[in-house]
Parts: structure tokens; C-alpha cells; sequence
């Protein structure tokens, strides 16, 4: 008895693509809130008033052997947050309760068993001193989408996660070997702690961090090759073997006879 059957070799195809983001997160803050009984003044502070770009990463397509099915597609995506120490410049700082004046009285003798006094005015300043900052830059971000020429999907403004792109109907993108796009947006911050050693003083500081990060996309494709159709015996091979067969059953009956 003939038997025929078609064997599928499984393998896999790798592609990945990223993208690289700087920003220089800055600040000028003025302190105002240290009086002079306040030996330390402190506050923390986050604010959204930083860069937030958007950001693309392109996969590039794969070229897929012939005669292959594709099984199984993901892409997989991720930023990686990161945070980096700052810096800051103090431009002003002076007293918030700079000090008052006061009089003196100078008494002096000014004649025989007589004393006199003149009075003046004299200055009593308070001492201060300027604070000491501690900063820190964080840089964040979310993928928002994927798209291919023929395409799009939402990724759900994740930080990171991966998606099944077979069942979000990009099969036929990736056998023609399009590329893939993911567009996602990052958020800069500042974080910083203000002290003074000191009391009793206003500053505004110039503050500012460099931040970089470094989003990051992989797709897997798993496919499995079907061998040419050229390889297995034509239907007419089979017809032609099957009047064989019958020609020699008429010949056998003929020779009986």
C-alpha cells in the first residue's frame, strides 16, 4: 500500500528595533518659607512641568523562507524607567528677616558732677545662610501603539508587555515582510530636597538633570516549512498506475482461458 504524507520542520525568526531618548529636566525654584526662628527648612517637590517626548521604535520585517506557515507571533516591548542625580546653581539668596535697628544711649561726664548722654542709632543684622539642594531626574514612559502598513493595534500606554499579533490580524503583514512601528510617549521629572544649614533665608536655585532611557522592542515569529508540492507524485501519476494494474488483470483472465 502507498502512503504519502508532508512533514513540517519547525523554526523561529528573531527581529528587534529600539530607540534612544535625552532630555534635560530643569527647574527654578525660590524658597521663601524659612523664618528666623527655623533652624531647617526642607520641602519636596515633583512637578509635570518637565520634557515629555514621544518616541517611535521600528522593527524591521523578516523575510520568511518559501512555502512557510506562520504558527505563532509575538512582539514584546519594554522602557526601562531611569533616574539620574542633578544639579543646581544658586542665583540669589538673601535674609528673610535681615535684622532692626536699635537705640543706644552714650552717657558722658560734661562738667562738674554733671553727665550728659547723646544717643545713636545702631544696626543689629541677623545671620543666614543659603541652602543646600539635592536633586534627582527620573525619566518614564508607555507604548501607546503598533502599526504596520496595513495596521494598527493599541498597546495601552503599558511601560512594557507584548501582544499576539496573529490574533490582532497582522499575519499577513509580517509574511510579506513589513515593518512594525510602536509609537509611545516619556515623562520627565524632577525630584529635590532643599536644607539649610543655616536659618533665615530666601534662595531661588537653577536646577536640571540629564535623564536618557532606551525603549526597546522584540518580535518572534515561529513558523514551520511545508515541503513543495512538487516533491509528492502527481494525480495522474495514480491514474496511470491504476490502468496498469487493470491491464494486467485482463491479461491474466485471457491467459486462464
Amino acid at each position: 500500500m502507498l502512503s504519502f504524507s508532508s512533514i513540517a520542520y519547525g523554526d523561529s525568526i528573531y527581529s528587534s528595533g529600539s530607540s534612544s531618548i535625552s532630555v534635560t529636566a530643569t527647574l527654578s525654584w525660590t524658597s521663601n518659607n524659612c523664618a528666623v526662628s527655623s533652624s531647617i527648612c526642607g520641602t519636596n517637590l515633583n512637578s509635570s512641568n518637565f520634557p515629555n517626548p514621544a518616541f517611535t521604535v521600528t522593527i524591521p520585517g523578516v523575510t520568511l523562507p518559501s512555502n512557510t506557515v506562520i504558527t505563532d507571533a509575538t512582539l514584546s516591548f519594554s522602557f526601562a524607567n531611569s533616574s539620574a542625580p542633578g544639579g543646581y546653581s544658586l542665583t540669589t539668596y538673601n535674609a528673610v528677616d535681615p535684622g532692626y535697628w536699635y537705640t543706644v544711649e552714650h552717657s558722658y561726664s560734661c562738667g562738674f558732677f554733671s553727665t550728659c548722654y547723646d544717643y545713636y542709632n545702631e544696626y543689629q543684622s541677623y545671620s543666614y545662610a543659603p541652602p543646600t539642594y539635592s536633586v534627582t531626574g527620573s525619566l518614564t514612559g508607555t507604548f501607546a501603539s503598533v502599526a504596520s502598513p496595513d495596521n494598527t493595534a493599541s498597546l495601552g500606554n503599558q511601560n512594557g508587555g507584548s501582544l499576539d499579533l496573529l490574533a490582532a490580524g497582522f499575519g499577513s503583514d509580517l509574511g510579506a515582510g513589513d515593518s512594525l512601528t510602536l509609537s509611545g510617549n516619556a515623562s520627565s521629572d524632577l525630584f529635590f530636597l532643599y536644607t539649610y544649614d543655616g536659618f533665615n533665608a530666601n534662595s531661588t536655585a537653577d536646577m536640571s538633570a540629564n535623564l536618557d532611557a532606551t525603549p526597546e522592542a522584540t518580535l518572534n515569529i515561529d513558523y514551520t516549512t511545508v515541503p513543495d508540492p512538487t516533491d509528492a507524485p502527481e494525480p495522474s501519476s495514480f491514474a496511470m498506475l491504476g490502468v496498469g494494474i487493470l491491464g494486467l488483470g485482463v491479461i491474466r483472465k485471457k491467459a486462464s482461458r
